[in-house]
C-alpha cells in the first residue's frame, strides 16, 4: 500500500485558493521508488530497464523526485541524469555526448578552471600528470571512454538515466550513441569495476518495446515496466486540500481523475479553479466539477478533427477502423480491408468495394504518420493518447457525411484472424 501524506494544510472557511505547493509540488511515492531502484541494481537488470507510461501522467517527476533519491541513498551509486526533451532543438545522440561528458567534466572541472586562471601548463588528475590541453581531450573520447573515465572518478556504480529516450530514435546519430552507451555499459558490467545501469523512460510504450526487439536495438532483452498511474491516494491527498465550501464527492471526483487519463497537473487546475467559486451548494460544486473535467477532457479536439477533414477516404477509414480494433488493427488482413471499404463506400453512397491495393494502403498509413497522428512500430498506436476516443466519438453523419446504417457492423471470427502482438 502506497503511503499517503497527511495534508497541513488547514480548511479555512474563507480561503478560496487551492494551495497545493504548501505541501510540495509532486505527491510522494517512496515505496515504489525503492521497490524499482532495489529491481534496477539487480543483476537481471544490467541490460537495462525501460519506465514507461501515458504522457503527463507524472513519471518524470516521479523519476526526478522519488528514484533518484531512492538509488543515491538506498544504493549509494552515482546518478546521471539526461533528460532528452530539455535538447529539444539538438541532435538527440550529440545531446547524450553532452551530458556524460559535462557529468566527467564536473569531477575535475575546478581543478582545470583553477589551472587556466592561473596560467598553468600542467595539472594532476587521478595520479597522472598532464597538460591543461591533453586534460581537456579527454573529454572528446567516446562514449566507452567517458563511461570508464566516471566510474573510475566515482569510485562506484554508475546509473545513467535516459529521460523521454524514444527521441534518440529520430536520427541515426542517435540510434548509434544510445547503442553504443548500452553496449558499453554491458562492457563495463562484466569487468570487474563496479558496473553500470541505464534507465530509460517515455510515454510511448510501443516505442519503448520496439528497442528491446531484436538484437540490432539498443536495449534487446532489456525489461519494460509499467509505472503505475496515480490513483484513488493521489485524488484523496489532492481532495484534502480543498478549502471547506468545495467539499467534492470522492466518487465523482475519483470517476474525473479517470476521464482525465490520470494527469495529475490537470486534476489540480481543475480544483483551482473550482477553489474560486463562492458557492455553498454542493450539487453545484459538483456540477461545475463535470463541467470543468468535460472541458478538459476535449482540450485539443477541435484543431485534432479539423486536420482530419483534409484526409483522404482510405486515410479516414484506416484511422476509424483502428480505433475501431485498438492493438488487433491489421490493415491488410481481409477484414479490416472490408471495414475500411464499407466505411469509404458509405462516405460516397457506393456499393463496398476492397479494389485498393496493399501499396495504396502502406502509402495511405504513411501519410498518417508523417502528419503525426499514428506510429507504426511493432504495431500501431496514436501518438495522441486521446485520439482514439476523439474519433470514435465523431457523428458520421455530421462530420464527415457518413450514415451510420450505411456501414455494417465490424463482425468478426477470430479464428479467422492473424493478429499483432498485443501491446500494452
Amino acid at each position: 500500500m502506497l503511503q499517503v501524506p497527511q495534508a497541513s494544510i488547514p480548511h479555512d472557511e474563507e480561503t478560496s485558493e487551492f494551495h497545493s505547493d504548501a505541501i510540495g509540488p509532486f505527491f510522494e511515492r517512496p515505496q515504489l521508488a525503492s521497490q524499482i531502484a532495489s529491481d534496477l541494481m539487480s543483476r537481471p537488470r544490467e541490460s537495462g530497464l525501460l519506465l514507461t507510461g501515458p504522457r503527463r501522467t507524472g513519471k518524470s517527476t516521479f523519476v526526478r523526485e522519488d528514484l533518484l533519491p531512492a538509488l543515491r541513498e538506498e544504493h549509494d551509486v552515482h546518478v546521471v541524469y539526461i533528460d532528452l526533451a530539455a535538447y529539444r532543438n539538438a541532435e538527440p545522440g550529440l545531446a547524450i555526448q553532452h551530458a556524460l561528458r559535462l557529468a566527467l567534466q564536473r569531477f575535475d572541472g575546478v581543478v582545470l578552471r583553477a589551472a587556466r586562471s592561473l596560467g598553468l601548463t600542467n595539472v594532476r588528475l587521478g595520479g597522472l600528470e598532464m597538460n591543461v590541453a591533453q586534460a581537456q581531450a579527454v573529454y572528446t573520447d567516446g562514449v566507452l571512454d567517458v563511461l570508464k573515465a566516471l566510474s573510475r572518478k566515482a569510485g562506484k556504480r554508475l546509473v545513467v538515466v535516459i529521460d523521454e529516450v524514444q527521441r534518440s530514435q529520430s536520427t541515426e546519430h542517435g540510434r548509434n550513441v544510445l547503442y553504443a552507451l548500452m553496449r558499453s555499459s554491458d562492457h563495463l558490467n562484466i569487468g570487474r569495476g563496479p558496473g553500470v545501469r541505464v534507465v530509460a523512460t517515455g510515454s510511448h510504450t510501443h516505442k519503448l518495446r520496439k528497442l528491446t526487439h531484436s538484437k540490432e536495438e539498443a536495449f534487446f532483452d532489456a525489461t519494460v515496466r509499467e509505472v503505475p498511474v496515480l490513483g484513488a491516494d493521489f485524488v484523496f491527498w489532492v481532495r484534502h486540500q480543498l478549502p471547506c465550501h468545495v467539499q467534492l464527492d470522492a466518487e465523482l471526483m475519483t470517476k474525473g481523475f479517470d476521464r482525465l487519463l490520470h494527469r495529475p497537473r490537470e486534476l489540480i487546475d481543475v480544483c483551482k479553479e473550482l477553489a474560486k467559486t463562492r458557492t455553498r451548494s454542493l450539487g453545484a460544486v459538483d456540477q461545475l466539477f463535470h463541467l470543468l473535467v468535460a472541458d478538459r477532457a476535449v482540450e485539443g479536439k477541435e484543431a485534432f478533427v479539423a486536420g482530419l477533414r483534409s484526409l483522404s477516404d482510405l486515410e479516414f477509414a484506416l484511422l476509424r477502423v483502428m480505433a475501431e480494433t485498438g492493438p488487433r488493427f491489421a490493415p491488410h488482413q481481409q477484414w479490416c480491408r472490408q471495414r475500411a471499404a464499407a466505411l469509404m463506400a458509405a462516405r460516397c453512397a457506393a456499393l463496398p468495394s476492397t479494389d485498393f491495393s496493399q501499396q495504396e494502403i502502406e502509402d495511405a498509413l504513411g501519410r498518417l504518420e508523417a502528419r503525426g497522428i499514428i506510429w507504426r512500430g511493432l504495431g500501431f498506436a496514436f501518438e495522441n493518447q486521446r485520439a482514439a476516443e476523439w474519433v470514435l466519438s465523431l457523428d458520421p453523419v455530421a462530420d464527415f457525411c457518413v450514415d451510420h446504417d450505411d456501414l455494417p457492423r465490424l463482425n468478426i471470427d477470430s479464428r479467422d484472424m492473424t493478429f499483432p502482438p498485443l501491446l500494452s
